[in-house]
């Protein structure tokens, strides 16, 4: 008796366990063990769903992507690609809205809404915040409000107006930030939603040391895009010298899978 489909059912089983208790990294490589031993397409597509509702959880939003994307081009049985499986639609949207691609997840939201009409994702109303939030329109109040609570993790957008990065009049200053345009006083120039972030204090985190050191947050924010590969180049892009736009050479480590 072949014992692979048994084992990679034990695998599964070990990365839903993993996941329930928020070890995702761990239930990342359970399902990558699982997606070695499975035999047929169908069982294929729920761990690639597995894999990428994992990463999407564990941040990296990139491959998750992808694993949804897989999930959604692999035909269940002898049919015709699954691409309108109403989970790979789901986990497809929350990636690109990790990635900060909210048009293409406002549109991967509309497409399932009308598949599965019963299915009223919440977070198509926060997709179209965001994006008022891209034209700067925000809503200062709540933001304020939302600011002053323990450790806010505030959901927005990043608006760039009317500035542009371009080298200076004095060529020895290298490159610096200016108005496009004349501007009124008051208008908003720019809202830049933070890379990465540490707290004075929380109670637990998956990365060791000092969350008050300046170097936690560099590390932050080095996992981001690590586990990101597509966000580097915007991390890096206004300043040469900053991140991987200064030509550092970063070591792909576990934390990306």
């Amino acid at each position: 008796m072949d014992s692979k489909p048994i084992q990679w059912v034990r695998w599964k089983q070990e990365g839903d366990t993993h996941c329930q208790n928020d070890s995702f990294l761990k239930a990342i490589e359970c399902y990558d063990q699982a997606l070695k031993l499975v035999k047929t397409s169908k069982d294929a597509v729920s761990l690639f769903l597995d894999r990428s509702s994992a990463r999407i959880s564990f941040q990296a939003f990139d491959a998750a992507l992808s694993d949804a994307a897989a999930a959604l081009n692999l035909p269940p049985g002898n049919k015709s690609p699954n691409n309108t499986n109403e989970r790979g639609l789901s986990l497809t949207a929350r990636a690109l809205y990790g990635l900060g691609r909210f048009q293409k997840c406002r549109d991967c939201l509309t497409k399932m809404i009308n598949l599965y009409p019963g299915n009223k994702d919440a977070l198509l109303s926060r997709c179209d915040k965001r994006q008022r939030e891209e034209n700067g329109h925000y809503e200062w109040a709540s933001m304020l409000s939302e600011a002053q609570s323990p450790n806010p993790d505030m959901d927005r957008a990043t608006y760039i107006g009317p500035i542009e990065v371009r080298p200076c009049a004095i060529k020895s200053d290298g490159r610096g930030l200016f108005t496009a345009k004349d501007v009124e006083a008051g208008e908003l120039l720019l809202y830049e939603k933070a890379f990465s972030t540490v707290f004075a204090k929380e109670e637990s985190s998956e990365l060791e040391g000092d969350d008050k050191d300046e170097e936690t947050l560099a590390l932050r924010a080095k996992l981001a895009t690590i586990r990101n590969p597509s966000l580097q180049g915007g991390f890096g892009e206004p300043f040469p010298w900053a991140g991987c736009g200064g030509g550092e050479e970063w070591e792909r480590e576990d934390c990306c899978r």
